[in-house]
C-alpha cells in the first residue's frame, strides 16, 4: 500500500508539472505567433493595484499593472498580465500590439513569463517522474537479484529509523546487517532500502536476528536485503503486534 501511495503522491506532481509545461508551451507558441504579426510601442505604467488574497499560510500579495500607450496619436489603456518588483508607476515598458486592434496587446514581460511557467512545470514533472522511475528500476533490480542472485543469511546488527527522510510526516527504517564469509575470512556489511511502519524494538521482541540477503554471485557489493521477508516473519510472530500498514 505504501508504494501505491508514493506512486499516487509523486504522480500528482508529474501530472501537474506536465500540465503546466503544456500550458506554457502552448501559450509561448501563441504569443510568438502574435508577436510575429504585431507592432511594438513604448507603454507607460499608469497604476499598480496591490491586493492581498487568502489567509494564513495561503496569504499572498497580487498586483494588477495598468499601462497606456499611443498609436497614431490615439491613446490606449489596458492591463498587462505580469508584474515584477522593478515595476513602478511612470516606468516605460515594451508592448506588442495588434495593428488592426491596438486594444489587443501583450507586454514583453508577459511573453517572457511563459518561459517561467515551462521551467516550473519541468521542475514539478521531474520531482514526480524521477522517484517513480527510481522505484521501477529498484523493483526490476530487486526481482532480478532475487531470481538470479545467491541467497545468504546475514546477521541483523541494527534496525534504525532514517530521520534524514520524512514522507507524509513519517520517517522510513533501514536494516543494517552483516555476513562473515568463512571461505575468505571477510566480513561484509549491508543496508536495506527504506521501508515504513513502526518497528521500535519489534525485531528484538520477536527474536528475529537474521535476514535474507541476495548477492550477485561473487560480488558482495551488488546485493538486495530482503526486508519484506523479515517484516512478513515479524507480522506472523505471536510475540509482537505489527500494524496492517507495515508494507
Amino acid at each position: 500500500m505504501k508504494k501505491v501511495f508514493l506512486v499516487f503522491f509523486f504522480g500528482i506532481f508529474a501530472i501537474s508539472g506536465i500540465a503546466v509545461m503544456f500550458f506554457g508551451f502552448n501559450q509561448k507558441n501563441s504569443d510568438e505567433e502574435f508577436i510575429k504579426n504585431s507592432k511594438t510601442a513604448q507603454a507607460t505604467i499608469t497604476d499598480i493595484n496591490t491586493r492581498t488574497t487568502g489567509s494564513g499560510d495561503d496569504r499572498r500579495t497580487e498586483h494588477d499593472v495598468f499601462v497606456s500607450f499611443y498609436v497614431d496619436g490615439k491613446k490606449y489603456d489596458g492591463e498587462i498580465n505580469s508584474y515584477n518588483s522593478g515595476m513602478h508607476v511612470g516606468n516605460r515598458i515594451k508592448i506588442y500590439y495588434n495593428p488592426d486592434d491596438p486594444d489587443d496587446f501583450i507586454s514583453e514581460s508577459d511573453a517572457n513569463g511563459n518561459i517561467v511557467a515551462i521551467l516550473i512545470g519541468t521542475i514539478f514533472a521531474l520531482v514526480g517522474i524521477i522517484p517513480i522511475v527510481v522505484m521501477i528500476i529498484n523493483s526490476i533490480t530487486k526481482n532480478k537479484m532475487i531470481h538470479d542472485g545467491e541467497s545468504i543469511q546475514a546477521q541483523i546488527d541494527a534496525v534504525q529509523m532514517n530521520t534524514s527522510i520524512r514522507v507524509n510526516g513519517r520517517c522510513p527504517w533501514n536494516i543494517y546487517c552483516s555476513y562473515f564469509d568463512t571461505m575468505t575470512g571477510e566480513k561484509h556489511l549491508f543496508k536495506s532500502k527504506n521501508f515504513y511502519g513502526e518497528f521500535t524494538g519489534a525485531f528484538e521482541q520477536a527474536g528475529i536476528t537474521t535476514v535474507n540477503v541476495y548477492i550477485k554471485p561473487g560480488n558482495y557489493k551488488k546485493y538486495y536485503v530482503d526486508y519484506q521477508n523479515a517484516i512478513d516473519m515479524l507480522a506472523s510472530s505471536n510475540r509482537v503486534f505489527i500494524p496492517e500498514n507495515y508494507k
